[in-house]
């Protein structure tokens, strides 16, 4: 939701199951790595993963 609000194609069809993990992880702090995050969020993204 984050990337579609700020106009980013999201991929579809979306994993629903990563996505509650990795905002879990988020905001539990089990994901406290910024760069971790960007990782996970260029997942969802339609350009896919840097690298």
């Amino acid at each position: 939701m984050f990337l579609e609000v700020n106009g980013a194609s999201l991929i579809t069809p979306v994993d629903e199951d990563r996505a509650e993990r990795f905002v879990l992880g988020v905001t539990t702090g089990a994901m406290p790595d910024v760069s971790d995050i960007a990782v996970e969020l260029r997942a969802f993204h339609r350009a896919g993963p840097i690298g």
